[in-house]
């Protein structure tokens, strides 16, 4: 309430997707004293407990959750004062219910997972370590695990729902098919595996197996659909979130509570309605935008795709954890400002060469994805 004599005691957060709010409140505030708390716990209603030096002023604020969420502003609200014999016996059980969940049914988040690898290695686009190898393959995968370093991953949904790892306009005559890579079905990608050679398409899962938490992962959502997600899309995000959760359960080791991961996994993507999807399902994996200066090809986008980018109002669409930019546009762009005002890594795309390289680094980048450039790494 705005008294120097408040004490923070704590807050749980029942739906995980608050977090990211207070994630934002902590980086723009600091100074802010705040313990959080992550529960297993859902309750009917939400409490806001205030306690003070003097404890007559002590209360509780209670928010009934609304039957449905989307009508979250017409759900009714209380007060609670410890001092009100009226109210003294009801703040008394709130209270003490918390305090129990506190205790047995909460643990401590310390933020969102740690992305300090983000800022290592570089990080290797579509996999292609070097010359000679096909992107998004098997072949280049293992070129990559065997060299250690992470990979920048695009997922893509073929005709038939099934997901493999690649571009949808990848060209695959390289393995005798005259189709794009969209254009394909499961069926159709084991029928391509089973030719002779060692570049094999995967899927999601053949893929999240074999990199089995060797090596983090940067992987790249592209959608054909602006504007909210339609009813595909939203599948096809939860199934890679599904796909994700069996990943990071089986391969990444949790550290002091059952939502921290030593998380080795971000996605980002030039879509912010598709990151605040993932960040409803799951707010503890990093996400990214990704953008250049997309009046370029200003008449190949929807102009509500152009106008986020040019106005930079994706920000206020989703708060990313980092940016991704294209090297070729960084110097004439707002991508290291907003990186510094937002404290959030700049990554530049597409390096591919050592001068590149070399404006990545004087353009005070923290990261940068590479292709084909193994002689320099």
């Amino acid at each position: 309430d705005g008294r120097n004599d408040a004490l923070p005691i704590g807050i749980i957060i029942i739906f995980p997707g608050i977090v990211n709010k207070l994630y934002r409140f902590i980086q723009e505030n600091p100074d802010a004293r705040i313990n959080l708390y992550l529960t297993d716990i859902a309750l009917p209603y939400g409490l806001m407990i205030t306690e003070h030096v003097n404890p007559a002023n002590n209360h509780i604020k209670v928010d009934l959750y609304a039957a449905a969420i989307e009508d979250d502003q017409r759900r009714p609200s209380f007060y609670l004062l410890q001092s009100d014999p009226k109210t003294a016996e009801l703040y008394s059980f709130f209270v003490s219910n918390a305090q129990n969940i506190l205790r047995n049914h909460a643990y401590p988040w310390h933020g969102h997972p740690d992305m300090s690898w983000i800022r290592g290695k570089n990080i290797i686009h579509r996999a292609v370590i070097g010359p000679g190898f096909l992107p998004h393959t098997k072949r280049s995968v293992e070129a990559c695990l065997s060299a250690g370093f992470p990979m920048e991953i695009d997922l893509l949904e073929l005709k038939d729902g099934k997901i493999v790892i690649g571009r949808a306009d990848q060209a695959i005559a390289e393995y005798g098919v005259k189709d794009r890579l969209e254009d394909c079905t499961a069926v159709d990608i084991r029928k391509i595996n089973k030719k002779d050679g060692e570049d094999k398409i995967l899927f999601l899962s053949e893929f999240l197996d074999l990199v089995g938490g060797r090596v983090p992962l940067l992987l790249e959502i592209k959608l054909r659909e602006w504007g909210e997600p339609g009813a595909r899309t939203r599948e096809f995000v939860q199934r890679v979130m599904a796909e994700l959760e069996r990943y990071l359960d089986q391969f990444i080791p949790r550290r002091e509570s059952p939502w921290d991961h030593s998380c080795h996994v971000a996605i980002h993507s030039s879509n912010p309605y598709a990151l605040k999807l993932i960040r409803q399902i799951d707010c503890m994996i990093p996400v990214g935008m990704i953008s250049m200066d997309f009046s370029r090809i200003a008449d190949e986008l929807e102009n509500g795709f152009l106008q986020a980018h040019t106005n930079e109002s994706y920000l206020d669409i989703i708060h990313p954890d980092f940016l991704s930019y294209n090297i070729q546009d960084i110097e004439n762009s707002n991508a290291l400002r907003i990186c510094r005002r937002e404290q959030i890594p700049l990554l530049a795309w597409t390096i591919r060469n050592e001068d590149e390289q070399q404006e990545a680094l004087d353009y005070g980048c923290d990261n940068i994805i590479i292709e084909g450039a193994k002689s320099f790494l």
